[in-house]
């Protein structure tokens, strides 16, 4: 059925040969898949980073915060507002009439 003109040929592929294209393929691979690789993981870092200052902020935030209701709480007026509040009687002390009683430990 085929033309006098016409020839077939068959070429068989050897093990070494196999081997070498496998080989080229899997490096092939490697060398798209390794930058797609890289950039996964410096985003990563990226949004952990970001992740962590935003942290950060919010601590030092909340620090500021509580730093300026302690200094409210420690003021005169605040003491004596708590002092009404919790029905206690503030009475000035008199350092004329005062007397300092010292203690030690008898040998």
């Amino acid at each position: 059925m085929l033309d006098e003109d016409t020839v077939a040929y068959a070429q068989v592929i050897g093990w070494k040969e196999k081997s070498i294209i496998i080989g080229m393929l899997v490096l092939l691979f490697l060398v798209l898949a390794v930058p797609i690789m890289q950039a996964s993981r410096h985003r990563e870092l990226t949004m952990r980073l970001s992740a962590v200052d935003q942290e950060l902020v919010d601590l030092e935030e909340q620090q500021r915060y509580l730093q300026a209701r302690i200094t409210e709480a420690q003021m005169p007026e605040q003491t004596l507002a708590i002092a009404t509040w919790k029905d206690f009687i503030l009475e000035d002390v008199l350092y004329d009439r005062a007397k300092v009683v010292v203690v030690e430990e008898l040998p």
